[in-house]
C-alpha cells in the first residue's frame, strides 16, 4: 500500500524546483540582441505596494499588454511604483527593457522587473490600449 508523501516534502521538492529554474534562468545569458528582450506593451492594473506574507519584502504586480497578450509582471523595487502608476494612467506605450522572465506558479510567463528594468515612452505601436484589461 502506497502512501501519501507528507506536505513538507511535497514542499520542499516544490521549492526545490523552483529554484532550479531561477538558476537556469540565471545562467542563460545567450541573448542575440538587445533589441529582442525588449517589450513594446501598455501597463495595466497597477497595484498598491503589499508586503510578502513570507517576509518584509514589499513588491508589487501589474498587467503588460502587448500586441498578442497580456502577461503579469512582478516589482520588487517599490521605488518603481509612482512610474508604474503614471505610466498606466497616461495609457501610453513604453518600451521594457532590462527585466527577468520566470514561470508563474500555473505555468505561464512572468516578467520581474528589477531595480535596473527600465521604461521608454513610445510614439506609438501596431495595437491599440486595450480597456478591458484595466478594468479588471
Amino acid at each position: 500500500m502506497l502512501k501519501k508523501l507528507p506536505n513538507t516534502i511535497e514542499t520542499n521538492f516544490r521549492l526545490i524546483h523552483l529554484t532550479i529554474l531561477n538558476l537556469s534562468f540565471q545562467l542563460d545569458t545567450t541573448a542575440t540582441s538587445a533589441t529582442s528582450d525588449d517589450i513594446n506593451c501598455y501597463v495595466h492594473a497597477v497595484s498598491p505596494v503589499k508586503k510578502a506574507s513570507s517576509s518584509e519584502r514589499k513588491y508589487f504586480n501589474c498587467m503588460l499588454q502587448t500586441e498578442k497578450a497580456s502577461c503579469r509582471a512582478v516589482c520588487f523595487s517599490p521605488e518603481k511604483h509612482p512610474e508604474l502608476k503614471t505610466l498606466e494612467k497616461v495609457k501610453s506605450p513604453v518600451k521594457v527593457q532590462n527585466y527577468r522572465c520566470m514561470p508563474g506558479l500555473h505555468g505561464e510567463e512572468e516578467i520581474i522587473i528589477q531595480k535596473n528594468t527600465t521604461f521608454t515612452a513610445l510614439d506609438s505601436v501596431n495595437f491599440g490600449h486595450n480597456e478591458l484589461l484595466t478594468a479588471s
